[in-house]
Order: structure tokens, then C-alpha cells, then sequence
């Protein structure tokens, strides 16, 4: 069982919503998808998941187990750069692991989630290129000579 299918059992349940009646407002053909959502023999596709957050009520990224908390104060964006610069505001520190991009539609409408995997040092690149566009040239041999140290660590300690 797979925490989005966990969460969208438990979420129904809360709020008191039978199989049919999810199966109902998501305009599915039967229950037995709303079956194997939940028992997770059927991943939920990107272009249901802003459905059935909006059903339920909580944000997809609470769906697909990014965040723990099931209503999330939700940004929203138009493209998956607008995201990017949200999140690097936000924190600007480097992280190895996921990049998720959010793609939504008219009406904001949720239409696909991607997740691409990104190294350590991809993360230092693009945090290198957003200081250097609001730095001087000083500033920028500072930051590359800090960046090439922190790449060059990373590598020995590798």
C-alpha cells in the first residue's frame, strides 16, 4: 500500500464518503477504481490527482506524500520555472534527491506532476546561477571559488 493510497482511504473515510460516492464525483466507471486506488493495485494518474485532492480536500503534494500536512497554504503556478523560483526563495539551500514540477492547466487546474531526480551538484549549479544574476563580478569569483570547494568536497568525500 502506497501513502496515496493510504491517504485517500483515510481521507474518504474522514470525511465520510462511501467508494460509490467518490467513484460518483470523480466521474469514474465503478468503485473497483476506487478500490484499487486504495488498496494501491492502481496508481492514481496525474491528470485524477487534482481531482481528488479537490475532493478531498487536501493539497496533492499531502497526496503523494511530500508534505504532512493535509491542507497546505497552496501557491500556485503556471509553469515549472514560477514553481522553481517559489522554492528558491523559500530555501536556498541544496538538497540531492526530488524535483517536483507541478504543470497546471486553465483554470489552474492541476494537469500532471513530474518528479526528476537531481544530484547534489546540479542543486549547487542552479543556486550558483540565481546568486550570480543579483551579484557583482566580485561577488561572483566569491561564490564560484565557494561553490567549486563545496563540489570539490563533495567528491572526496564521496
Amino acid at each position: 500500500m502506497s501513502i496515496t493510497s493510504e491517504r485517500i482511504k483515510q481521507r474518504r473515510k474522514e470525511m465520510g464518503m462511501t467508494m460509490d460516492e467518490l467513484a460518483i464525483k470523480m466521474g469514474v466507471k465503478s468503485q473497483r477504481t476506487i478500490v484499487n486506488w486504495e488498496n494501491g493495485t492502481t496508481q492514481v494518474k496525474p491528470d485524477k490527482l487534482g481531482k481528488i485532492s479537490k475532493i478531498l480536500d487536501v493539497s496533492p503534494l499531502y497526496l503523494l506524500g511530500y508534505i504532512d500536512t493535509p491542507k497546505e497554504e497552496l501557491m500556485t503556478f503556471d509553469t515549472g520555472e514560477e514553481f522553481e523560483k517559489a522554492r528558491q526563495k523559500i530555501s536556498n539551500t541544496p538538497a540531492q534527491g526530488d524535483e517536483i514540477t507541478l504543470i497546471y492547466g486553465k483554470g489552474n487546474e492541476l494537469k500532471n506532476v513530474k518528479v526528476k531526480e537531481i544530484s547534489l551538484q546540479d542543486s549547487y549549479k542552479k543556486i550558483a546561477a540565481n546568486i550570480a544574476g543579483s551579484l557583482s563580478n566580485i561577488n561572483n569569483e566569491k561564490w564560484l571559488e565557494y561553490g567549486t570547494l563545496l563540489l570539490k568536497s563533495e567528491k572526496e568525500n564521496s
